[in-house]
This record gives structure tokens, C-alpha cells and sequence, in this order.
């Protein structure tokens, strides 16, 4: 029967496509009539938070999210379904989001509540600093909601250094006890900022007194109280369902085995050390069920696998634990079946009755049924909805949930239902009123409707009257993407697994090795409790590039003290690869920018005033005072300039590397994972310099005949062969830098940057300039007032495209500085730039999603260049990031420059006979595909000038030569202005711009 349901489904999409194609008459649709509902809808909502790292020595708890969320989420989110009796909906509580509740409302506290509670006329310099970086910790369109939290965001200025130490320096006591206050009535829900006692303090704005703090912290402990009782009280009334996840939320098939990460991605670059540990994922599903139990009196019937992570390997585990059902993402559905989803006309799947009914997966007496998520309607509540009105966002689901209603109405083998799963915490603050008007707008269209009935899985199962069919391998995958990169194969995930392997196979000696019973079971207890909480996906979610909180350190530090307390438990000295930090301090920009390549002559002293004029240096505070660099196309040149009576070491790291030895020969942490050494001895005459290499386990000494030095009066100069460095060092390529003393490290913050000048490896075979000045997209564009954003940012200069031995290489030069004020890995931050390519096809004529634009002649090829989530595109699937294509990103900011590289043979043909079309935007982490919005008023982070409509482009500057004509201005500005959702435009409805093409 469901092979003839495929069938039916191919037609339905069939007759879906045709429909799409045909010009059809505007009517008004009418209600429909039913006494039984013809779909079926399946809400989850997702509560989860990490365990956050305790402070051993004050038990302060290291962030305040569980709370905030509790206080503006997790309370609201149920007690609204009250208002809705007829509303159905399961809510996911993760058991580590319930002990941390269980921990605070047995007395323990975070350092968010305690620097709340210091009186604002004792803080000490170093509370000032925490409360002035971590107190504006909210998203700006709630900032906006408080006058005086705005005015306070505007005299910080920004979160550098500088900054932060004039506020200390200009604000008065009730500066910061109005921010203490502001910040945590920021993170309530509106409907309690609605009611006395936080209303009163609404309405006085500002001049708060400490009593006023209690009053918000009390509401919050309230809250807080709450959590537990309201869901268990509303699931005992049928209205709701609470399901479950795994103890710490890990991904459970990478617990089994971490090599099932080449299921999705064959090639993916895997952990040194292979982590196979069934068992920990068993403990973590009995544990999280039994945590489950306590609480709520009764076994969990269903599951959602934390990250939606699945694989066959996991399934006889889970239906041993009892779990009666679980969900997980359609990607895993469509892999596992080889079947297409791809959206026709009105947002409607292919094979739609496939994606909308259960599944069985296991084998013999060991089954679970599984739902899989609708991914379209679950993104558009997470991400897309909260950038239109709520009515229009209300109105968008509707209709989407109508057409897929009416393509599967009537089809065998159902009742069907579309499940839609998502986090129900993190989307709201992206919404006005904290989404409340789209919930309640939702709500009473679904209550409304006969036609569509809200159910959970269980009661859908309930009156499901047939044996779902059986799933024969389920594919190894998560809800993002259908794979498990966001958590493994980049090196800092990698090497966070390699921290987590040494762990785990230090603590087996003692659950099950040599030393088992050596130590009293409860001790062994403690070290297993902390090693399944450092299990947990979160540390790994932040690894990489691909994802950033925005402070990604210190969830690196709260993943090595989780580790470092197995070891504590075990009685067991801490490993000193536990205080190397995984993700590594940027890199600081030298004090000196280097100017180009020279070469000076090695003799240890200034042959000539011009001789290290074009260096780059570093200054110091001691001995040595300054370090030069420069570069040729044979060699890095060192210029040491101090007394150099002491013993020091200079310590290098190639790009091409990513192992090395962490540590000083004094047992510094150095910052990076040096491969190369400089040892500097100056009571060694002849042998006062050696250079070495790490092999792996040891200093090896190179003998190179072309590594050169000569000591003079207080100067120091030294050829090193980039030969024996990498010989393929080339322009855009980074060097990091460190001097070690007995005592110091210099830079003093963090390892210094050399950025390799162009050595003329390069071919440049295309070159375009842009006018200056005309960052301002369609001519009335503004920039955003926040610190940040600097003039000239986001205006493009100049444009080449080369190539060398081994790369295409791509260089864009612009007006203002290219600074990292949020410390992305590449140092690309403010600035967001597309290059897309026509080869001669022009297959897409749309920009990607949120650029609001479409090309005259289509693309072939595009890169996206940001901090975060950039990568190499192509026209057949513009929204996902080639994994076979990595890209570099490589910037210069004393030049302004920021330099892209791409495997030569990525793009066939001569990139003299393309054509081009370079976009810049500002980038938003939150933005879609990381463009921010551009608005009629602007604000601190909202570009200013747009017309009032949802068509209009993103971008700031365009690549079009002054005098070309139309012009930028005029191609950007040209469009039929649109309310609707920009997703149901098509290329016609967006400015049309054209092309570059090299004459």
C-alpha cells in the first residue's frame, strides 16, 4: 500500500509543478468544511541548555542562561496553551537543563545573579569590566524596548579594551546599578514585565535602587520554581506531552563510534583518537529517562535524539530503554529512503505523503516509530519568521499547512501528520513582543480551523490504525544537514574529541581496567557524572568556524574544567593538555604594519636607514623591546632589537600545520601549536642561534645552509628559508609569532600575525576598481550607529582575481579597515562579500537567499566571505556549502585587504573570459545567509534608508566601474516594490543588476 502512496505522491508533486506554471485566476478561498480534521499537526518545542561549568571555588555557576530562559521562555511557553484548549503541543525538557533547575532551586547561583547583587558603589575595576562586556548580553530589538538600557549601550560604546576602560573611568555608581537592573528585566517575558512588582520598575526606567535588584532576581527565582510543575501539571491534564532527550544531550551514534561521521561525508577528516563508547551512550539514555522519571512520576514514551542525531547503531539501544517513539530531521528520511523533498508550489514536498507519515526502525522485538521534522515550516518559525510582521508570519504557515492539507487530502495509507520541531527559547527574541503575538496569532488560526487538529506523537499513534513502515537502515545523520560536521572533522572539534578520548581512557582503568575497585564507587561515580556531561554536544557545537556564541572561550574553558573534574574525582594530578586551549586567542595584528616585501642584509646591524623601513614589528614592554619582520621570495627576516643578555626563544607556527608543541620550554602556554623554534642563547658564541622543528614528540635542530644570523650591538637579524618553512607559503598566507623569556610571553596577549606579503607568486589576470565612496547601495543607504562600523567598511576599492601553483586566489581592497572587533577565526567580522562567477551558463539568476537581488545573466559559481558560515557555492544548490571545495580567508588589515583562495581546479576555464558580480553586505551572525538587514530608520545594528518593503537589496557596494552605465545606484533602485515574504518572489520581483565583464 505505501509504494502505491509514493506513487500518488510523484503525481501529486507532478500536478503540483504544472499547477505552478499555469497562470491562475485570483479568487478568495473559503473556509473548508470538515467533521474530521484531513491533517494532522505535531509542534515540539525544544528546551534545552548545556551544563554550564561550575567555579570550584565560589559555586557560582559560569553563565546565566538557565534562568534567563526560565524567567522569558520556558514558564510562558506552556501557561499561553492554557488560553487554547484545543492546542496540542509535546515539549522537550533535556535533563540538563532540569538539573541545573534543580540545582538552582536548591540554592546554587550563577555569576550573573551575584554580580546583580554587588552594590553598585563597591564594584571593584574587575566586576566593572565583567558587568560593562557581559550585561549587554541581549538582543538589540529587546535593548530598543528600554530607553535607558540604549542610552547605557551608547555611552559603553563598544566592547574593546579601550572602550571599556573609559567607561570605568566616566560612569557613576547608577550607571551601573541601572544596567544590573536592566539587564536581568531584559530577560523576563513581556507578560511579566506586564505585572507588578516589574511593571512599576518599567515604568521608572531608570534611577533604580539596590532593593529593586531583589525584586527582578525574586521574580526570577519564582520562575524558575515553576518550570517543572506547570509542564507536569499540563501534561496531566492531556493538553501537553514531555518527552526527553539523552542525559547531556550528546550526539549518541558519535558515542558509539565517531568514524560513523563518513556515513554523510566519506572524506571528513576524523579524530586522532577513535572514540567508541557504546556504553556511555546506554548510560546516557537510562539516565536521562530515570531523570525523567523523577520528576515527572512516569516513563518518557518519546524522544527527541539531541541534535536530531540518529543512526542505526543507536536504535536497538533506544527501544531497550523503552523509548516508544522518537523524531529527527526529514534530510535523515530522505537519505535513507533516497527520497526527493524538494518544495513545489505552495511550499508542498515531493513525495508529501512519504515525509508525513511514521516509520519503524529496528529490527525483530527492538523498534521505535520515528516522525521526521517538515524542515521548511520548522525553519521559517526558527529563522525567517521573525523578520516580517506576525500577522504575515501567521498568515505564511496557514497557507503553507493548507496546501499540504489539500495535496495529501484523501490519499491511502493515512491519516497523515506534519511535524514541526524546533528550539522554543532562542527564536523569540528575534520576534517583536518575544513572538508572542505570532504564538497567540497561530494558536487561534489552528484553534479556528477544523480542518487541521493539533496532536502529539503519542495521540497521533493512538489513532493511527496501521503498521507503519519499516525503515531497513536508517541513515547516520542530524538535523543539520544530514550529517554530523557542526560537531566533528573540523581541528578544534577534532582535537576537543582527542581532549575527550584521553579522558575517557583514563577513567576506563577504573570502571572497567586494571585499577577498577581501587577507588570507592562513589568517587568513580563523580569522575563518570562529569565525563558524560563533557559528552555533551554543546562543547562541540561551538568548535570550528562554523558556529560562534560570541564567547566561544569560555565554553572552551568550561569544556576542559568538566574534563579536568574526572580527573579531580579520580584523585588524579589534571594533564597539562588540559590547559591548552582548544580554541586558541586570535592572533594580534603587529604595532607596525609591513608595507611589502625587502630584503635587508643579514649582518646585525643597520646597513642602511632604509634597510628595515618597509618591516612589520611588534613592540615590546621589556627585554627584547621590539621584534621586525619582513619577507622576500626566499626568506622570513627577523630583526630582535634589545639588550639580549638573556636566554629566549622564538616560537613559529605555519598555516599548513595544525600540530605542534603547545608549550614554551618553561611550560608556558603559548596560544597556538608551535612547529618551528628559534633558540636564542647569547652566552653560546657560534651556536647562540638554532633553529628547530617539532617531529611530534621532541625539538629537532635543522641543519640548513641558507638559515642565517648575525648578532650586533643590542640587534639581532636572522634569515630563515621559507623553503624550510612551507614552501608554499604565498600572499595571504599567516605566520604566527611568539617570543618566550624565562618568564614572559611577547606579544603579551596573545601570538603575533605576520601576514605574508604578495612574493610574486601570483598571476593577477584580473583587475576592476570601484569608485570610493558610494557604499550606500541604491544611493540613500546608511551605516548601522554602533562604534563598530567605521566610514569606509563596507566600500570596495579594488578587485582582482589570480592564481598560483595551487590556487585560484581572489583580492578585495577597501576603503575603511578590515578589523575583527568580534574575533572571528579568519579575522573577517564586519564585512560580508559574494563573488559570484559566470563560466559561460549562467544557471542562477538569484542571488543567494537574503541579498534581496537577482543577476542580468545568471551564475555558475559563488563564494560567500564572512567570520562565520562562508563558503564555495554552486548554482544547483546555492544554500549549501560545497564540503569538496574548501575556502581561505585571509585578511590584512594594515592594508585594508582581504584575500580569498580556492583549489585551482574548483572552477574549470580562464577567469579572464568570466563574468562578475562582487557584492558587498554587512554581516549579521542572526541575519539570513548572514546579511543584515537594511531598515527605513537604521539603528545601533540595522543599516539605515531602505524603502518601506521587504524586496529591496542588502547591499552596500557593488562592483561596477564609475562611469558604467546604468549605474549602481540606479540598478539597485530599480525594482516594483513588494509587502510579501521575499521567499515567494521570484528573480523578476528584486533589483536586476548586471554583471562585470573584463572588456
Amino acid at each position: 500500500m505505501r509504494n502505491v502512496s509514493r506513487i500518488l505522491s510523484l503525481l501529486i508533486g507532478l500536478a503540483l509543478l504544472i499547477t505552478a506554471c499555469t497562470p491562475q485566476a485570483t479568487s478568495t478561498v473559503m473556509p473548508t468544511q470538515a467533521v474530521e480534521p484531513d491533517l494532522y499537526l505535531n509542534i515540539l518545542w525544544h528546551q534545552h541548555q548545556p551544563f554550564y561549568a561550575i567555579d570550584p571555588e565560589t559555586g557560582l555557576v559560569s553563565a546565566p542562561w538557565v534562568r534567563f530562559h526560565a524567567a522569558k521562555d520556558y514558564v510562558d511557553m506552556v501557561t499561553i496553551l492554557q488560553k487554547y484548549p484545543n492546542i496540542h503541543a509535546t515539549f522537550n525538557l533535556t535533563p540538563s537543563l532540569l538539573r541545573q533547575i534543580d540545582a538552582f532551586n536548591n540554592g546554587t547561583r550563577d555569576i550573573v545573579w551575584e554580580m546583580t547583587l554587588e552594590p553598585a558603589n563597591q564594584l571593584t575595576d574587575e566586576q566593572k569590566t565583567y558587568i560593562l562586556q557581559r550585561f549587554f548580553d541581549v538582543n538589540g530589538k529587546i535593548i530598543d524596548n528600554f530607553p535607558r538600557y540604549l542610552e547605557l549601550q551608547q555611552m559603553r560604546g563598544g566592547a574593546d579594551t579601550n572602550s571599556i576602560a573609559a567607561a570605568i573611568a566616566s560612569w557613576t555608581p547608577q550607571d551601573f546599578l541601572d544596567l544590573q537592573v536592566l539587564f536581568n528585566l531584559a530577560w523576563t517575558d513581556p507578560d511579566y514585565l506586564a505585572e507588578d512588582p516589574l511593571a512599576s520598575l518599567v515604568a521608572k526606567g531608570s534611577g533604580f535602587t539596590e532593593a529593586d535588584k531583589q525584586t527582578v532576581l525574586d521574580k526570577h527565582a519564582e520562575l524558575m520554581a515553576q518550570v517543572v510543575p506547570v509542564h507536569k501539571q499540563m501534561q496531566a491534564s492531556g493538553q501537553i506531552e514531555v518527552t526527553f532527550t539523552p542525559y547531556a544531550h550528546p550526539i549518541l551514534p558519535l558515542l558509539v563510534d565517531t568514524n560513523l561521521a563518513q556515513v554523510a561525508v566519506p572524506d571528513i577528516k576524523l579524530p586522532t583518537i577513535r572514540f567508541t563508547h557504546g556504553d556511555d551512550a546506554i548510560q546516557q539514555l537510562q539516565r536521562g529517562i530515570q531523570l525523567y522519571e523523577d520528576h515527572f512520576g512516569q516513563p518518557p514514551r518519546g524522544m527527541w535524539p539531541a541534535e536530531g542525531a540518529v543512526a542505526q547503531y543507536t536504535v536497538g539501544m533506544t527501544a531497550r530503554a523503552g523509548v516508544q517513539w522518537m523524531v529527527t530531521d526529514e534530510g535523515i528520511l530522505a537519505n535513507s529512503l533516497a527520497l526527493d523533498f524538494t518544495r513545489l508550489a505552495g511550499g508542498v514536498p515531493m513525495n508529501a505523503t512519504a515525509l508525513y507519515s511514521p516509520y519503524t526502525v529496528g529490527k525483530n522485538n527492538e523498534t521505535v516509530t520515528i516522525f521526521f521534522r517538515d524542515a521548511t515550516l520548522s525553519n521559517k518559525v526558527s529563522f525567517d519568521y521573525s523578520q516580517i510582521s506576525s500577522q504575515e508570519a501567521v498568515s505564511d504557515f496557514m497557507t503553507r499547512l493548507h496546501a499540504i492539507r489539500d495535496a495529501i487530502k484523501g490519499q491511502p495509507a493515512g491519516p497523515y501528520v506534519v511535524t514541526v520541531i524546533l528550539d522554543g527559547e532562542n527564536a523569540w527574541e528575534w520576534y517583536q513582543n518575544d513572538g508572542k503575538d505570532f504564538l497567540n496569532g497561530l494558536y487561534t488560526e489552528l484553534s479556528n480551523d477544523s480542518t487541521i487538529k493539533t496532536v502529539t506523537s503519542s495521540e497521533f499513534l493512538a489513532l493511527y490504525n496501521q503498521t507503519p513502515e519499516s525503515i531497513p537502515d536508517l541513515w547516520a545523520g542530524s538535523w543539520d544537514s544530514a550529517n554530523f560536521t557542526t560537531w566533528i572533522g573540523e581541528d578544534e572539534e577534532n582535537r576537543a574529541w582527542d581532549y575527550l578520548g584521553q579522558t575517557r581512557a583514563t577513567l576506563e582503568e577504573y570502571l572497567n581496567g586494571p585499577k577498577k575497585g581501587q577507588l570507592p564507587a562513589d568517587q568513580v561515580e563523580t569522575a563518570y557524572q562529569a565525563m558524560l556531561a563533557a559528552e555533551g554536544s554543546d562543547w562541540f557545537w561551538w568548535y570550528g568556524a562554523d558556529k560562534d556564541s560570541g564567547n566561544d572561550a569560555a565554553f572552551d574553558a568550561g569544556f576542559r574544567e568538566t574534563l579536568g573534574q574526572v580527573y579531580d574525582a579520580l584523585g588524579l594530578e589534571r594533564p597539562t593538555f588540559l590547559s591548552v586551549p582548544i580554541i586558541q586567542p586570535t592572533p594580534v595584528e603587529p604595532d607596525v604594519a609591513l608595507q611589502g616585501t625587502f630584503t635587508p642584509t643579514v649582518d646585525g646591524q643597520l646597513t642602511s636607514r632604509s634597510e628595515w623601513m618597509n618591516a612589520g614589528a611588534f613592540l615590546f614592554s621589556d627585554d627584547p623591546s621590539t621584534l621586525e619582520f619582513g619577507f622576500d621570495k626566499n626568506n622570513l627576516y627577523l630583526d630582535v632589537i634589545g639588550t639580549l643578555q638573556k636566554d629566549f626563544n622564538i616560537y613559529l607556527k605555519i598555516p599548513a600545520q595544525s600540530t605542534g608543541n603547545p608549550f614554551s620550554e618553561n611550560g608556558q602556554v603559548l596560544g597556538f601549536y608551535a612547529t618551528h623554534r628559534i633558540t636564542v642563547r647569547p652566552e653560546a658564541g657560534a651556536e647562540m642561534v638554532q633553529y628547530q622543528t617539532w617531529d611530534g614528540s621532541a625539538w629537532q635542530t635543522v641543519t640548513s645552509e641558507n638559515f642565517t644570523f648575525a648578532a650586533g650591538a643590542g640587534d639581532l637579524e636572522i634569515a630563515v628559508p621559507i623553503a624550510d618553512l612551507q614552501s608554499t607559503l604565498d600572499a595571504g598566507d599567516s605566520l604566527q609569532v611568539r617570543v618566550a623569556t624565562a618568564s614572559d610571553l611577547y606579544p603579551a596577549g596573545a601570538s603575533g600575525r605576520m601576514l605574508v606579503p604578495d612574493l610574486g607568486r601570483t598571476t593577477w589576470v584580473v583587475t576592476v576598481s570601484d569608485p570610493a565612496n558610494d557604499d550606500h547601495g541604491p544611493g540613500s543607504y546608511t551605516y548601522p550607529r554602533d562604534a563598530v562600523f567605521k566610514p569606509g567598511v563596507f566600500d570596495l576599492l579594488n578587485f582582482q582575481v589570480g592564481y598560483d601553483e595551487n590556487n585560484l586566489v581572489f583580492r578585495f581592497e577597501m576603503r575603511g579597515r578590515v578589523e575583527n572587533p568580534w574575533g572571528s577565526p579568519n579575522g573577517l567580522a564586519i564585512q560580508l562579500l559574494d563573488v559570484y562567477i559566470n563560466t559561460g551558463t549562467g544557471a542562477n539568476p538569484m542571488m543567494r537567499n537574503g541579498r534581496n537581488t537577482a543577476l542580468d545573466t545568471g551564475w555558475d559559481y559563488a563564494l560567500s566571505l564572512a567570520g562565520w558560515n562562508y563558503g564555495f557555492f554552486t548554482a544547483a544548490d546555492p544554500e549549501k556549502a560545497s564540503s569538496a571545495v574548501p575556502v581561505t580567508i585571509i585578511t590584512d588589515p594594515g592594508k585594508n585587504m582581504i584575500i580569498a583562495k580556492i583549489p585551482l581546479d574548483a572552477i574549470a576555464g580562464d577567469p579572464t573570459t568570466w563574468t562578475y558580480v562582487v557584492a558587498v553586505m554587512s554581516n549579521d551572525g542572526y541575519g539570513i545567509n548572514g546579511a543584515r538587514d537594511v531598515t527605513a530608520e537604521g539603528g545601533q545594528w540595522a543599516l539605515g534608508g531602505a524603502p518601506v518593503d521587504k524586496n529591496h537589496s542588502r547591499i552596500i557596494d557593488y562592483l561596477w566601474q564609475e562611469g558604467s552605465t546604468p549605474t549602481q545606484e540606479e540598478m539597485l533602485s530599480t525594482y516594483t516594490p513588494s509587502q510579501s515574504d521575499p521567499g515567494s518572489l521570484t528573480a523578476a520581483d528584486f533589483p536586476q543588476v548586471k554583471m562585470y565583464r573584463i572588456p
